[in-house]
């Protein structure tokens, strides 16, 4: 499961080997592209890697345009 708890105005995206994968929400366990617009478009912002039955909440804020995994 991933949740997204960071800045609403940031659009955040997960990539999995097929494309964009639907979250928030379950998702399959696996590695996803972390892709976030801070103000110039999807850009790579990091790799995030779900384990079964595992929460992976991902926080991404404006300010210092970065994500945070937790």
């Amino acid at each position: 499961r991933v949740v997204f708890d960071g800045d609403p105005d940031v659009p955040t995206q997960l990539f999995g080997a097929s494309g964009p994968v639907r979250a928030p929400g379950a998702v399959p366990a696996g590695t996803y592209t972390l892709r976030a617009d801070f103000g110039g478009g999807m850009d790579w912002n990091g790799e995030v890697v779900v384990q079964p039955d595992a929460t992976v909440w991902i926080t991404c804020r404006r300010r210092g345009q970065r994500c945070v995994l937790h």
